[in-house]
């Protein structure tokens, strides 16, 4: 099996990349798993049935999304079983290699404060400042 994209060591085009690699004939579920930066702890695992050679990150508020300016990892395998097999089946094939690549950084105007609002008042003496983007790709 064969990652595809993104390129190993690149910066993604966006915070929600689609992550491309060719499956062996006759492969039926795939086992993903995305890590970001060096946190083994933190890393996401799914297995879905193949029904393309790509996987699409989804954005806010269908998954947590990916942080700006991170590092993540990824790597495949995949299996010809009729239905999900746990991950410590002998079924699963090998690992694919272990790829990088990196969200970008969007520009600084994207992020800014949402509250309180600029000489708003506030109803406390600790308020919470709050930071965001109006894309929801960001954060």
């Amino acid at each position: 099996m064969y990652l595809m994209a993104p390129a190993n060591g690149t910066i993604a085009s966006t915070l929600t990349p689609t992550l491309t690699w060719s499956p062996p004939a006759g492969s039926t579920y795939f086992e993903m798993v995305i890590v970001p930066g060096n946190t083994p702890a933190q890393a996401v695992r799914f297995v879905q049935k193949i029904d393309t050679n790509s996987y699409s990150i989804p954005g806010p508020p269908y998954w947590y999304g990916m942080l700006p300016d991170t590092q993540y990892s990824w790597r495949v395998r995949v299996n010809n079983a009729a239905a999900p097999l746990p991950e410590e089946h002998p079924s699963w094939g090998p690992w694919s290699e272990t790829w990088l690549f990196r969200t970008p950084t969007p520009p600084s105007n994207q992020i800014g404060a949402f509250s309180p609002g600029q000489n708003a008042p506030v109803s406390s003496a600790t308020p919470t400042h709050t930071r965001g983007s109006a894309d929801s790709h960001v954060f």
